[in-house]
């Protein structure tokens, strides 16, 4: 459309505005003018990890009117091997402008929590140019769940905070006072201290219809589950052989797993 198409060569669109302008038709199996222009465009999110798709997506953001795939590669007439290698040329990655842009789309439909994981992971995978202003434009929206905690103070609820992002940079092999976010120095928590692998099978949220799955275990089933039980308990060691079907063992063992986790033996 962008290189045969005269009106969408003359408006020179992002890819996000397209279809404000153009509607694809089904039966005709083309592209034509869309005259309503009620249509709000989007492009589907995507994370930094990702790298290539997420420098897509940023290309897709920023740059107008493209023609091809090889188009988006090419700056200044020279094709990049890579959608990073463009994105860095064409200077999108020198300044906060897009990191902004990211997690101003993404205060719109994620949690705090979440926010403040997308947060520690532009920090590592995007090196932002200023680490502070990102912070200070969007302290607020990450800390919305901790002003719910009763009776908290301004200093306690930013210590959370930075706490809970300093505990993500620490899985990933960093630390939060690299980047300078604020003068305090932030210590590791106790949390962080643990193995993050122990630390998230700690925090599962068990649903309803699991905890009911001990009422379903037939009688022989009951008596392996108790025989198994008593031997935690009394600290002896033991090996069994179960046979069952598939769902029914793999029920089984989700009542085993509750039953421990639910008075942290695991």
């Amino acid at each position: 459309m962008n290189s045969a198409n005269e009106d969408a060569i003359e408006l020179n669109l992002l890819y996000r505005e397209f279809s404000e302008y153009f509607v694809w038709s089904i039966k005709d199996k083309m592209w034509s003018y869309w005259k309503k222009k009620r249509t709000i465009g989007r492009v589907v999110t995507c994370h930094p990890t990702e790298e290539e798709r997420y420098y897509l997506r940023l290309l897709l953001m920023n740059v107008r009117g493209p023609k091809s795939y090889k188009d988006f590669r090419t700056v200044e007439g020279q094709l990049c091997s890579t959608f990073r290698e463009c994105v860095e040329k064409q200077g999108l990655l020198h300044s906060n402008n897009c990191l902004i842009g990211c997690i101003l789309e993404a205060t719109s439909y994620q949690m705090p929590h979440s926010l403040r994981r997308l947060f520690a992971t532009l920090l590592v995978y995007c090196n932002p140019v200023n680490p502070r202003e990102l912070w200070k434009q969007f302290e607020e929206p990450m800390s919305e769940d901790f002003k719910l905690i009763p009776n908290i103070g301004r200093k306690d609820i930013q210590f959370q905070v930075l706490n809970q992002i300093n505990d993500i940079l620490h899985s990933m092999g960093v630390y939060i006072n690299e980047y300078k976010l604020v003068q305090e120095t932030i210590r590791l928590s106790k949390t962080a201290k643990e193995a993050k692998e122990v630390h998230f099978e700690r925090t599962i949220v068990v649903s309803e219809e699991y905890t009911l799955l001990y009422k379903k275990l037939n009688k022989d089933q009951f008596k392996a589950y108790n025989t198994i039980m008593e031997r935690i308990f009394s600290y002896r060691a033991g090996a069994f052989s179960l046979m069952a079907q598939e769902e029914q063992g793999k029920n089984f063992y989700i009542v085993l797993y509750l039953y421990l986790y639910d008075r942290k033996v695991i």
